[in-house]
């Protein structure tokens, strides 16, 4: 059975728990670092400090150690230092945006997705060709904590359905069609309630 499930098109809908799921964005967290203090300097001429199963660090060849920041507090930080400069330039689709432009719909879309009733460590299926949706997603998702997976934009129906099965996707964006390749009418016949139901109410067999 496909997880519980709610449809995302290109625009998040309007929704009344926005409020709500902007405070929840907007609350600090607490950093959770991933080594102490003493070993977060590893270099290669240090010796190498086991890790926990919980802890994940990769040092190269190099004598400068690597940077602790979130996807989102490097974003911010970017946006602090160049907010007018162009982040993104999708040509095709007359798309751009600056940092701050772009940090803007990253929060909006982030906010969309929490009020839509997705939550920290749920997965987000993007099925779809390379657009502006693409990375406004893979930013919005590491925002809210909720783990992006990239559905091959060439699979078929029956492939499309496997991957969402086996990986518990419970939600995906995607375009209306790209080329000959039509993934509205694909998810339709995999859930045929998308129309009739409301996000998060989707169980389809």
């Amino acid at each position: 059975m496909i997880p519980t499930a709610g449809f995302c098109s290109q625009f998040i809908r309007r929704s009344t728990a926005f409020p709500a799921a902007l405070r929840v964005l907007r609350t600090p967290r607490t950093r959770q670092p991933g080594l102490p203090a003493a070993a977060r300097g590893i270099h290669v001429d240090s010796p190498p400090v086991i890790p926990t199963l919980t802890t994940s660090y990769v040092h190269g060849t190099s004598s400068t150690s690597l940077l602790h920041d979130t996807v989102a507090e490097a974003l911010l930080k970017t946006v602090e230092r160049w907010p007018d400069r162009e982040a993104v330039a999708f040509l095709q689709d007359g798309v751009r945006k600056t940092f701050a432009e772009f940090q803007q719909d990253v929060d909006r879309a982030a906010v969309g997705l929490l009020a839509l009733g997705l939550r920290k460590g749920d997965r987000l299926g993007m099925w779809g060709p390379n657009t502006y949706e693409w990375i406004l997603f893979q930013f919005a998702t590491a925002k809210a904590g909720i783990i992006q997976v990239s559905v091959n934009p060439a699979y078929q129906q029956k492939e499309v359905e496997y991957a969402l099965r086996k990986v518990g996707c419970k939600a995906i964006v995607c375009p209306s069609e790209f080329k000959t390749q039509k993934y509205c009418d694909m998810l339709m016949k995999i859930c045929p309630e998308i129309e009739s139901s409301s996000p998060g109410d989707i169980k389809s067999a």
